[in-house]
């Protein structure tokens, strides 16, 4: 075990080595801090999500018993209720909370590494270069990547405290151990190799194993191991499994291995989507080469166990905690992602700081010129970093700018095509929405949201009838696409033929009775109907579902002002100032000798 005493002597160093590693960190994810939001989860997330409106236990209650895109994280979500509560929909903030967290991290990762080596330096080089590794910008730089940096603080808390439970034999710290493990599992069920992690490091203590004490830890990663499952087959996350034998999920796995490793020491090509390859199968030579590359490196391990057993630890950490996203049972429709290799890297930063080190202080002729060398090339090893982060960290500014760096490595992403499109039409660019649409159904005919999101350009245009041809389109692919049917509801009203309107509607909630937006396009249908009663019924469905709904709360106030209503529309434009809104002028005016 870690000599405490020795290491608390060392306090004056490790204090100026953690304010330099953090200043070290900042500087490059600093770029990030002038981002905003991006349509890639954050509207789902943060910026259209009911759950993190309201701050209150009523409301901390749904978030324990709700799940999110087939995610299951309540603190991330709690975390960002409490933004919301004193900075809304401010994107520095929630920007400038990753980095923080990010930053801890550094920190917690340097006091586990020093635990379990007790060297100064190799903490200080293995904390350096996983807080500036550019494969991390995913985590950092994503507003809907808190999950990443939140659990590894929790997790990182729970191997701090476990170590020294196994130090000072105190069973407060075992039982913080365990809760700071669940919060980690309640942040991203990802930590479930947590209990495997801490074996390991026993390993590389060469302590006994004991697994009596690892039992809570192994339940608690059992538990929400079933969690993560059901949430996201409920969520149809799993749905790419069937498309897939049970060898191509081998192949696929054997190719990520070395994908992360590759993308680790030589980071290339990095974005935010990796798509499946298109072709899977044991001939392949990305696949053959994976396998080559991997006994290899088994053998390189085998060997260096003559020496330190350190290369294997730093390897098997890699491998351990990479495990649940290698996609032998495939989630969503990318093959990999940097966010995955935020907590595995640690191993292999550890396996760097430790080779840095011992070529270092290894004795050899022109000793002085060697460390001179190994300085020039840290410092070089810094600012290439550096940099790869800080541009990395620009390319998520919005999501133009997102989903162009991904064309820019893949450019037969039918969803890259498709979400550049949509970033272009919140931006007004849409003719740059058409083009980029018809790029995407070029390569795949069959892209359902391709020709949905064509719909909604042509819809913004003006191009009324072409937006329903496409519409029909997509239908004819997938007549089940509730947000298609409820476009084509949109389409029909702003045609004037509110009965299709209706009927199309009414179609998308069969399918899903809590789709917003077809509720929403069906009370206006009725409302431009006359049918002032029914659509009163829609838009308060609509508040059943997002109760700080904009559209719902000023289509209400119209509603109850034709009725004659004017006490209950002042409620809903009470409510919508509230919510930081505006109210028309023409219903101000209308309504101006009601309200206070």
């Amino acid at each position: 075990m870690v000599k405490t005493k020795h290491i608390s002597k060392k306090f004056g160093g490790i204090k100026a080595m953690v304010c330099l590693l953090a200043i070290l960190v900042a500087i490059p994810y600093s770029s990030s801090l002038d981002n905003n939001f991006v349509n890639w989860d954050d509207s789902a997330y943060v910026i259209d999500n009911p759950l993190i409106k309201e701050l209150s236990w009523q409301n901390i209650k749904k978030i324990f018993c709700s799940c999110l895109a087939g995610n299951y994280h309540p603190l991330v979500l709690i975390s960002y209720s409490i933004e919301y509560f004193f900075f809304k929909l401010d994107p520095f903030i929630y920007h400038l909370t990753n980095l923080s967290l990010h930053i801890l991290n550094c920190l917690l990762v340097f006091w586990v590494i020093l635990l379990i080596s007790s060297s100064i330096s190799i903490s200080f080089l293995t904390a350096l270069f996983f807080g500036i590794h550019p494969l991390h910008v995913e985590s950092v730089a994503w507003v809907s990547e808190r999950k990443d940096v939140l659990s590894t603080l929790f997790f990182l808390a729970t191997l701090i405290s476990y170590w020294y439970y196994k130090i000072n034999n105190k069973r407060y710290l075992y039982h913080l151990s365990i809760l700071l493990f669940l919060l980690a599992l309640l942040s991203k069920p990802m930590v479930i190799t947590l209990p495997l992690v801490i074996l390991l490091l026993e390993y590389h203590h060469g302590t006994k194993f004991n697994l009596s004490d690892k039992i809570p830890f192994f339940m608690l990663s059992i538990i929400f191991g079933v969690i993560t499952i059901f949430s996201q087959y409920s969520a149809k996350a799993m749905a790419y499994i069937s498309s897939l034998t049970v060898l191509d999920n081998l192949l696929i796995a054997l190719r990520n291995i070395v994908f992360y490793l590759s993308r680790f020491f030589i980071p290339h090509r990095l974005c935010a989507f990796y798509p499946y390859p298109e072709k899977i199968g044991i001939l392949s030579a990305d696949f053959y080469t994976s396998l080559i590359l991997l006994l290899v490196i088994t053998l390189v391990l085998y060997h260096s166990k003559r020496y330190t057993n350190k290369v294997i630890f730093g390897f098997l950490f890699f491998l351990l905690t990479i495990f649940p996203v290698l996609k032998l049972f495939p989630i969503g429709s990318a093959v990999a992602a940097d966010r995955y290799m935020y907590i595995p890297s640690i191993g292999l930063t550890y396996m760097a700081g430790f080779a840095f080190q011992r070529a270092y202080v290894s004795k050899i002729h022109f000793d002085r010129v060697k460390k001179w060398c190994l300085v020039i090339m840290l410092l070089v090893i810094y600012m290439v970093f550096s940099n790869m982060t800080w541009k990395m960290s620009n390319t998520w500014q919005d999501s133009e700018t997102l989903w162009q760096n991904v064309l820019k490595n893949y450019p037969q992403s039918v969803k890259a095509h498709t979400n550049l499109a949509l970033a272009y039409i919140e931006k007004g660019s849409l003719d740059k929405a058409v083009n980029q649409c018809k790029k995407a159904l070029a390569i795949n005919p069959h892209y359902v949201r391709a020709r949905n999101v064509l719909g909604i350009a042509y819809d913004k245009k003006g191009m009324v009838d072409e937006a329903i041809v496409v519409y029909r389109k997509a239908l004819s692919i997938n007549p089940h696409d509730k947000e298609t049917l409820a476009n084509l509801g949109l389409a029909y009203i702003e045609k004037g033929e509110f009965d299709k309107a209706i009927v199309e509607c009414k179609k998308a909630l069969a399918i899903n009775p809590d789709c917003v937006v077809a509720h929403n396009n069906l009370g206006i249908a009725y409302t431009k109907r006359g049918m002032l009663d029914e659509a009163l019924v829609e838009f308060k469905e609509v508040l059943r579902v997002n109760p700080y709904s904009k559209d719902a709360h000023n289509n209400l106030a119209v509603i109850y002002c034709l009725k004659g209503e004017y006490k209950l529309a002042v409620e809903h434009c009470n409510k919508l100032m509230a919510l930081g809104y505006g109210i028309q002028t023409k219903m101000s005016e209308l309504l101006k000798d009601h309200m206070d």
